[in-house]
């Protein structure tokens, strides 16, 4: 798939589809990028991560970094820190996606079917198969 500005390339290997070649224009130049991969990442969380920021950071003074002098960024801060904003709330599932389908000249809809969502209720784990779909926005 490529445009003016932007060229891809996957191929199918036993893990599923990984981009073999990747370059954009800078410049009226085309630049490969080194080690394209094309891998999905999600993460899951048994309970809900915290809202807040748990860890605080302190100076070499040991005051609470941000202060009170950064009143004005402390919220911005607490939801920038989160577990969820730093992509560490839960555990990481990789995967390349086992399905891919050209919709037209500019889209590529992947597909990949995952084993490993639990939910629990009532008292029970129960495992739901599903699938995850993606493709790259026009």
């Amino acid at each position: 798939m490529e445009n003016e500005n932007i060229k891809i390339k996957w191929e199918k290997s036993s893990e599923g589809y990984k981009i073999q070649t990747l370059s954009f224009k800078k410049r009226n130049r085309w630049v490969e990028v080194s080690h394209p991969s094309g891998e999905y990442t999600y993460i899951m969380a048994s309970e809900k991560p915290a809202e807040k920021a748990e860890e605080r950071i302190l100076t070499i003074h040991h005051d609470p970094f941000p202060g009170e002098e950064y009143k004005y960024l402390l919220a911005t801060w607490d939801k920038r820190t989160t577990h969820v904003a730093l992509n560490t709330a839960g555990e990481e599932y990789r995967y390349f996606p086992a399905e891919a389908r050209r919709l037209n000249e500019q889209k590529i809809l992947f597909e990949e079917e995952n084993a490993f969502a639990l939910s629990r209720r009532h008292g029970n784990w129960i495992a739901f198969i599903y699938k995850t779909s993606s493709s790259p926005k026009p």
